[in-house]
């Protein structure tokens, strides 16, 4: 009996043999709600050194990544693909570990219009909200020496939320 099975025994109503993939999904917790908006004024204005937040500075967090991600890309030789609608992922990236080999590292880079919490400034009452919008995300695919393969998403808009996938053994 696993480690895992052992400490939740009481609490699984269920077994297992082993899990098939296991999601990890990261945000700053204050900045994920429009009540809290005070806090990502703060965050801000005292790490970034903007005075007052506008949509222009969230457009800057967004297009800075946006670049970075493009200069990366040619940097390094990786495409960057965006699927056509209802493609299945799974497939469309397969020929890039393919080519990858039993190398490590990033296989390809998607960039796909998701739904995401973001930050969004209200110019005619200044006020910020966190709102679910569709944008562009990234997701790099990457073949990892000790988890195997993997992808990891990152929303460029502030506030930034990832999410790691991990398959099982």
């Amino acid at each position: 009996m696993n480690s895992f099975h052992l400490h939740h025994r009481d609490s699984i109503d269920f077994g297992y043999s082993c899990f098939d993939r296991l999601i990890l999904n990261g945000c700053v917790l204050p900045f994920m709600h429009t009540s809290r908006s005070g806090s990502i004024r703060w965050f801000l204005r005292t790490h970034r050194g903007w005075p007052d937040v506008s949509r222009a500075c969230l457009a800057k967090i967004a297009a800075d990544y946006h670049g970075w991600v493009e200069d990366f890309a040619l940097q390094t030789g990786r495409d960057i693909v965006e699927p056509e609608k209802g493609a299945r992922r799974e497939d469309l990236v397969e020929p890039y570990f393919q080519q990858l080999g039993s190398r490590h590292g990033i296989a390809v880079i998607l960039k796909a219009r998701e739904p995401e919490r973001i930050a969004c400034h209200y110019v005619k009452t200044n006020q910020i909200a966190v709102e679910r919008r569709t944008v562009k995300l990234y997701y790099f695919y990457l073949n990892d020496p000790q988890l195997g393969r993997m992808f990891l998403r990152i929303c460029p808009y502030f506030p930034c939320n990832v999410g790691v996938w991990l398959n099982g053994p």
